[in-house]
């Protein structure tokens, strides 16, 4: 795992983000506990600092936690669409309770974001050009690959997520 993120730190700039633990700091307690309850998720899956890093982006740890203009909601920004297609949920009903928990309910929502990394990782085997597909995908599923416009969109998310990793690795005592 600290072979991905070395990698991480040597191939993408940091341009748009100072490595200051000061925004770290001016998290509150609870978005701290979400960042390090997101670590611990992502953690068996060789994932925790970028689920940590896809909270801090996504949601800033948990302060926002619905995007009216997507629909996409909690922790970690889960689409809905997505949501129901990862858990088969199909009947109304169902995916009306579905979106409700999904705001709060981080272990949930944790669940459906490591099915989406992995699903896109499609290899056991983790290489930082792999990762950065993961997340590019993450964000904007398969279409970064198709369309120049959703791969500039995927290549700056891709940017957000390594530079609050490596802002996470760095104030790691500020919020672990």
């Amino acid at each position: 795992m600290i072979k991905v993120f070395v990698w991480l730190i040597l191939l993408l700039p940091l341009p748009a983000l100072s490595l200051n633990c000061d925004t770290i700091n001016q998290l509150s307690m609870i978005q701290k506990h979400n960042l390090s309850k997101s670590y611990s998720y992502g953690q068996p899956y060789e994932l925790g600092y970028t689920l940590a890093a896809i909270a801090l982006v996504e949601s800033q740890a948990g302060k926002w936690r619905l995007n009216i203009k997507t629909g996409d909601v909690g922790l970690y920004q889960i689409n809905y669409i997505t949501a129901q297609n990862t858990l088969g949920v199909d009947r109304y009903y169902d995916q009306l309770d579905l979106h409700q928990r999904l705001i709060y309910d981080d272990v949930l929502g944790a669940e459906i974001a490591i099915a989406t990394l992995e699903h896109f990782r499609k290899s056991r085997v983790m290489t930082s050009e792999i990762w950065q597909q993961m997340i590019r995908s993450y964000n904007t599923g398969s279409q970064w690959k198709r369309n120049k416009q959703m791969k500039e969109k995927a290549d700056g998310y891709l940017q957000k997520v390594s530079n609050s990793i490596n802002l996470l690795q760095k104030c790691e005592k500020h919020w672990r």
